[in-house]
């Protein structure tokens, strides 16, 4: 189990490289604040937009936006075993991102998980 983890800790690591190369930054401290900030982002920016809207969002088309969203997508998996603490920050910027870029495969997933993040952090 120990020699997975370590894999899954180095995959992080260098998947977060990979996103860093394609423009998304995370940061690699203080977690707890840098999540409520997250949080309160994506709270306000998704206040702007009625649910019923959600699905009349255009597509994303953007190669690099896509490719964005698959890493995340799966560095999400991997986060919520090897580093549970950046599964909320890989969630809710692929929600600010679906609302802002369009929507995508992954898009759906992330919205489902943001309500996922809003239980576990307030109970929302």
């Amino acid at each position: 189990l120990y020699f997975l983890e370590d894999k899954a800790l180095k995959a992080m690591d260098v998947g977060l490289l990979v996103l860093e190369g394609l423009g998304v930054y995370f940061p690699r401290s203080n977690t707890k604040r840098a999540t409520i900030v997250d949080l309160v982002k994506t709270k306000l920016l998704l206040r702007k937009l009625p649910v019923e809207n959600i699905a009349s969002l255009p597509l994303m088309e953007d190669k690099t936006r896509l490719l964005q969203m698959q890493l995340m997508h799966k560095l999400a998996d991997l986060a919520y075993f090897a580093r549970p603490a950046f599964v909320p920050w890989f969630v809710l910027k692929m929600v600010r991102i679906s609302v802002k870029r369009g929507l995508c495969k992954y898009s759906s997933g992330a919205f489902a998980l943001y309500g996922f993040v809003l239980v576990s952090i307030h109970g929302d």
